[in-house]
């Protein structure tokens, strides 16, 4: 057996550029986050590092993407299937790579697996709280199937992420409350890094928002920008607009979102005809909208997936030099905001609290100056930049092979 072991761990001597493999289980062609979040640090990285992404994706997106572009894909089929064929490729291909990047818990089955018989370091880069995430969706079906089936993917990933946590060589996590949760099951004691979303460069949008008119600018603009998923607490977002209108008539909202059908159904009735604007525009336009608004609205329920979270969304409206409404306990989100004077601290989602926050603050809410722009360069530069993030990727890469 020790032969057998020594036998699949020989690697060929290699004295180029090492060579990463990154792994996620997300679409190239569907999930817009894996081009802003990997393929914009892959290219950065590539200077030093040849680096293939594994991805999953459509039969005819795979026939129609170009050979040889750094990209892996296999074909998006049943989990179970999926995590079969990933381990058998790793097998196949085991002496091809000097390190395993795991973006998220999905992949991690089919490394676990690997793990037990090939020696290769591996990056764990959880993202988030993905156990917890199914709790959440229990708790908020209607289902009872679907409830059940959420539970017990939450007992199974609760017990897959200590073993996960505890077979890989170093953690990447989102934020620092993040990386306390970690350390205490972190028995391996392998290094914990904190390397938070990023976001591209700010660039002068002055002169490219003149197309975009949603409301006057004389107007107080609140925006809300994301999907309206249930942990996105977007019927909140409405009621705390609603009392902001109240005592401010000249408030407007404008709502950027992808699901714009289900976002008009829950502001029906809600919000007086005229004080809100719902839109879906291009991911390469939101920034520009963005700089024509005054506040970011930013709202979580308190509990462990936030607690750990690091919203791209909260890094855009900084970006866009706005002030930002954030409820207490997003990851390092809600103490930038306080430590910076970014924003205002809603401390929970009770009707009462709002009602209470929007009195207080009705002669900040009016404010329409803009965040000061060095102090937004430098809290940018030092946690949410591309360049930040590649850095640490590479000190991380250094360190492992």
């Amino acid at each position: 057996m020790k032969q057998f072991l020594l036998l699949l761990n020989y690697k060929i001597p290699y004295f180029g550029m090492k060579k990463v493999l990154y792994i996620t289980f997300e679409s190239l062609e569907n999930d817009s986050i894996l081009h802003s979040q990997v393929v914009s640090l892959v290219k950065q990285l590539n200077n030093e590092y040849l680096i293939d992404i594994i991805t999953f994706d459509s039969s005819q997106f795979i026939k129609q993407y170009p050979a040889s572009t750094g990209f892996i894909f296999f074909k998006r089929r049943s989990y179970l299937l999926s995590v079969f064929t990933l381990t058998a490729w790793l097998f196949k291909h085991r002496k091809r790579y000097h390190l395993l990047h795991i973006r998220s818990y999905l992949p991690m089955f089919a490394v676990a697996i690997f793990r037990l018989f090939i020696d290769i370091p591996i990056i764990f880069d959880m993202r988030g709280v993905m156990a917890h995430e199914f709790l959440l969706r229990s708790k908020s079906s209607t289902s009872f199937s679907k409830k059940l089936q959420y539970y017990i993917s939450f007992l199974v990933f609760l017990v897959a992420e200590k073993l996960f946590i505890n077979i890989c060589d170093a953690i990447v996590v989102v934020s620092h409350p993040f990386y306390n949760y970690v350390q205490r099951w972190n028995f391996r004691r392998s290094p914990i890094h904190v390397i938070p979303t990023f976001i591209e460069p700010i660039r002068d949008t002055s002169s490219h928002n003149q197309g975009y008119h949603f409301f006057d600018s004389s107007h107080n603009t609140f925006v809300y920008s994301g999907s309206i998923d249930v942990w996105q607490q977007f019927p909140k977002v409405l009621e705390l607009f609603s009392y902001i209108y109240k005592f401010n008539p000249h408030s407007r909202l404008l709502v950027l979102t992808p699901q714009v059908e289900k976002a008009a159904m829950l502001v029906l009735g809600t919000l007086p005809a005229g004080s809100y604007h719902i839109t879906k525009v291009k991911s390469s336009e939101v920034k520009n909208i963005l700089s024509l608004c005054d506040y970011g609205i930013l709202l979580r329920e308190n509990n462990l997936v936030n607690l750990v979270a690091a919203p791209i969304k909260f890094a855009e409206y900084i970006a866009s030099r706005l002030k930002v409404i954030i409820t207490d306990n997003i990851g390092d989100a809600s103490e930038h905001v306080t430590i910076n004077d970014f924003g205002l601290i809603l401390e929970n989602l009770e009707s009462a609290t709002i009602i209470d926050f929007v009195k207080t603050n009705t002669d900040k809410l009016k404010c329409k100056e803009k965040l000061p722009p060095h102090k937004v360069k430098a809290l940018l530069d030092s946690t949410y930049s591309l360049e930040t993030a590649t850095s640490r990727y590479k000190d991380l890469y250094i360190s492992l092979i």
